[in-house]
């Protein structure tokens, strides 16, 4: 997705309307400001030119008052009605912890890249949160600074990962969510191994160094091109646990995951396998798999990316986040499954998620979070299987 939210764009917008901007929002800002006690400390995220903050005062007798906004512009504005201004870009808050009682952030978040990871930051620096957006209209293809659309129960979902209590309402054509911090910590030390083989894709380095610039997380780099696999991951697995991280990812080098890739450590399940790919013949499959009972086996699960948070039986270790206790518990995780005859009954990746289900625990996909897997392919393949001429 194209983001066009830069601080050039938004200085050219507030320069343009600057206080006489037709962003009002009287209805929307009524509800939230019901959500609002007096006397309290409040931080406006995309504060824009200061509509709400000014009501704020006005009507809150706030004991602190203080906004953040992408735009200088729109921060100069902020000030010239005597209010505080920051001027920084999301995920980022330049503020200390819980420095505020309530930090409100209205219209913002379907804009940015890090929705998720600016939530927790918010909640870093404030155990309150109140966070609206437009109810499932205005998507990118047809507002392209929207970043994604959201829908009350994809709120909820949301505000429930992070909060001990929330409620999401329906205002008008918008969401209005208001949460309480959880007591847990938002964010994880985090092993992160990334198996190769002495080389990796652009759009992996790339990548890579936007999520751990952005994450709150504390991460643990571990790069390994050892072979066999079998001995690659163990090892890792050896060296995770010599750490204080919380959950170990891993990811191959031929993995391309999207940027929020690390939302799933959020669900903080015990092990979540990454939803992508393979090739099977002439078909493209999911790595994800589903016992059934009428074949006596696994099969390639049936997954709709609509489907979100599913339960599966088995996943593949393209890319997987797996708890600590998992690993401490599963012994020599990493082995293939072999017959009497000398025959491989299960891969490694397969084997590991039968012998955590013995022991109790269970096994995630996310849809919504799809990774390519880049391979070489033989594009004359491909173009008559797609004509329907399988003699090739």
């Amino acid at each position: 997705m194209r983001q066009i939210n830069t601080r050039e764009y938004w200085n050219t917008v507030w320069a343009r309307e600057g206080l006489e901007t037709k962003r009002l929002y009287k209805e929307l800002y009524k509800r939230v400001l019901e959500f609002i006690p007096k006397g309290k400390k409040i931080l406006d995220v995309g504060c824009g030119v200061g509509v709400l903050l000014q009501r704020i005062k006005e009507e809150k007798n706030p004991k602190e008052l203080a906004g953040m906004d992408i735009s200088d512009v729109a921060a100069n504005f902020v000030r010239q009605q005597g209010i505080k201004a920051a001027v920084a870009s999301l995920p980022h808050i330049p503020a200390e912890d819980d420095e505020f009682d309530i930090c409100v952030s209205t219209e913002t978040i379907e804009h940015l890249t890090w929705d998720r990871e600016s939530i927790k930051q918010m909640l870093r620096v404030a155990p309150e949160i109140i966070i609206t957006v437009p109810n499932n209209v205005l998507s990118p293809e047809q507002e392209p600074e929207h970043q994604r659309t959201y829908t009350k129960k994809g709120l909820e979902e949301i505000m429930g990962l992070y909060c001990k209590e929330y409620k999401v309402e329906e205002v008008q054509h918008f969401l209005v969510g208001w949460g309480k911090r959880k007591s847990k910590p938002l964010f994880k030390k985090i092993f992160w191994h990334f198996l190769h083989q002495g080389t990796m894709r652009f759009e992996n380095w790339f990548i890579l160094r936007q999520i751990f610039d952005n994450c709150g997380h504390k991460i643990y780099e571990h790069w390994s091109a050892e072979r066999p696999i079998e001995n690659n991951r163990n090892k890792a697995v050896l060296e995770f646990l010599k750490t204080d991280a919380e959950c170990m990812v891993m990811m191959d080098s031929d993995q391309i995951p999207p940027i929020n890739i690390l939302d799933l450590v959020d669900y903080e399940k015990d092990v979540m396998s990454g939803f992508t790919f393979t090739i099977q013949g002439n078909d493209v499959i999911p790595v994800q798999m589903k016992y059934i009972k009428s074949v006596g086996g696994l099969l390639p699960a049936k997954l709709y990316r609509s489907e979100g948070l599913s339960e599966i039986d088995a996943g593949g270790t393209g890319f997987m986040v797996v708890k600590r206790e998992v690993l401490e518990k599963v012994k020599a995780p990493f082995e293939r499954k072999w017959s009497k005859d000398g025959v491989a009954e299960f891969g490694l990746d397969y084997y590991f998620c039968q012998k955590a289900k013995k022991l109790g625990y269970t096994i995630w996909t996310h849809t919504h979070y799809p990774l390519t897997h880049a391979k070489e392919v033989d594009l004359k393949k491909i173009y008559f299987r797609e004509l329907g001429d399988r003699m090739w």
